[in-house]
C-alpha cells in the first residue's frame, strides 16, 4: 500500500510539474509576442522575467539579465532614476508613466515611454510590471509643431498693431506682444481669459457684441 502511494504522489507530482513548466510556456509565448519590450521586477528592483524585445532593446543575453538590478543594464544616473520611480510605482500602486532618452552603450539613443505599473499576488507579493513604447516619431512631431508654434509668434510679434484670436467662447487662444502692450499684461496671463476676467464689465460686453457681429 505504502509503494502505491509512494506511485501515485510521484504521478502527482509529476503532473504538477509538467502544468507549471506548461503555464510557464505559455506566459513565455505570451510576452514574447508583445511588439515592445516587457520586463517584471520583484520588490527588491531584480528582473525577474524578460521578453525577447526586452533582451534585445538591452543588448544582452537574458541569463545575463535575470536577477539583477538596473545598474547591471543602464547608465549609473539613470539607474538610480529608474530606482526611484520603482519606489514611486510600488508606494502608489498605480500607473507611472515617464518620458525618458534611452542611452544604452550598444545603440544610438532613443526617445522612450516607459510604463511601470504593480501587481500583488495573492500571496502578498508584489511585482512591477514594466514597458517600453518607442516614441521617435512622436517627439519628432512635437518638436516640429513647438517650431512652428514658435516661428508663427514671431512673425505675428513682428506686426506693430495689436492682434487677437479668440475662439467661440470669447477666449484669447492667440495674440501678439503689441495687444499684451496695451492690455497692460504679460501674454501668458491673457490666454485662455476673457474680456470680462481683465477689463471693466462695460467694455467687456462691447467686446463680446463687436465678437458675435
Amino acid at each position: 500500500a505504502a509503494a502505491l502511494d509512494a506511485e501515485a504522489t510521484s504521478r502527482q507530482r509529476d503532473a504538477a510539474l509538467r502544468e507549471a513548466e506548461a503555464g510557464r510556456d505559455f506566459l513565455d509565448s505570451l510576452v514574447n509576442a508583445l511588439p515592445n519590450p516587457l520586463f517584471v521586477k520583484d520588490r527588491e528592483h531584480r528582473l525577474v522575467l524578460v521578453n525577447d524585445e526586452f533582451v534585445q532593446w538591452a543588448g544582452q543575453a537574458r541569463e545575463a539579465l535575470i536577477g539583477h538590478v538596473d545598474d547591471k543594464i543602464v547608465a549609473e544616473g539613470r539607474a538610480a532614476e529608474s530606482w526611484k520611480e520603482d519606489e514611486l510605482a510600488f508606494a502608489n500602486r498605480g500607473e507611472h508613466l515617464t518620458e525618458i532618452v534611452s542611452r544604452l552603450p550598444h545603440a544610438r539613443a532613443r526617445n522612450i515611454l516607459q510604463c511601470k505599473t504593480v501587481v500583488t499576488l495573492g500571496d502578498g507579493k508584489q511585482y512591477l510590471v514594466g514597458t517600453t513604447i518607442p516614441i521617435d516619431d512622436l517627439v519628432a512631431a512635437r518638436e516640429r509643431a513647438e517650431a512652428s508654434e514658435r516661428f508663427l509668434d514671431a512673425i505675428l510679434d513682428a506686426v506693430p498693431q495689436p492682434l487677437f484670436v479668440k475662439d467661440r467662447d470669447h477666449r484669447w487662444v492667440r495674440m501678439n506682444r503689441a495687444f499684451a502692450d496695451v492690455v497692460g499684461l504679460p501674454r501668458e496671463q491673457l490666454l485662455g481669459r476673457k474680456d470680462a476676467e481683465v477689463m471693466r464689465e462695460d467694455l467687456a460686453e462691447i467686446a463680446y457684441r463687436e465678437d458675435d457681429n
